[in-house]
């Protein structure tokens, strides 16, 4: 029996749970209040070479100040969210935003990692995130009960799986594709 009175969520259309990610974009995107955005992006012309006019120009696409976007009155598609709750997470994305953009600086990652971005987990197919423990280098798919529940995926909590035993395995059996290391488990 569940511990919250509160409903199961909808699934997305994949069946899966909804990312945070996933949510941020619906909570901040007018599009999702039912209504149609137009002039979000624009196509700015940029050289291709400046020292050499005459190799002419390309478009690249950049994002519009939100004060440009063009935004409908009329609701023209069924709402994903209703316009109080979008304004109100409208005012706390803003609040947080402020307060972080003061201390805004180069990041710079503490620890190097080898396979950075390129070890996916063998049992939720997701990217593992580098993480040092104890001075040695690891790579851990954190899989939160919540998801695991939702998708009805029998997941750890945390799996982790060491950089070294990583590099001693592909010393000896290099990956398949150079780009990625996919799904590798401990187990082989």
């Amino acid at each position: 029996m569940p511990l919250s009175p509160r409903p199961r969520p909808q699934p997305t259309r994949s069946g899966t749970a909804w990312s945070k990610s996933a949510i941020r974009v619906i909570l901040t995107n007018p599009r999702y209040t039912g209504r149609q955005v137009w002039n979000k992006q624009r196509t700015d012309e940029v050289l291709l070479d400046v020292d050499d006019v005459a190799l002419g120009h390309t478009g690249v696409m950049r994002w519009n100040t939100r004060d440009k976007w063009i935004i409908s009155k009329e609701i023209v598609h069924p709402p994903l969210i209703d316009d109080t709750t979008f304004e109100q997470a409208q005012t706390l994305l803003g609040q947080r935003a402020r307060r972080e953009s003061g201390n805004q600086r180069l990041r710079l990652a503490r620890n190097p990692y080898v396979f950075r971005g390129l070890v996916d987990c063998a049992a939720c197919q997701r990217r593992r995130q580098g993480q040092h423990n104890h001075g040695d280098a690891y790579y851990r798919c954190r899989f939160p009960q919540e998801y695991a529940l939702a998708n009805d995926v029998d997941h750890p909590r945390n799996v982790y799986l060491r950089e070294d035993a990583l590099i001693a395995r592909n010393a000896t059996e290099p990956p398949s594709t150079p780009e990625r290391t996919p799904q590798w488990s401990p187990d082989g």
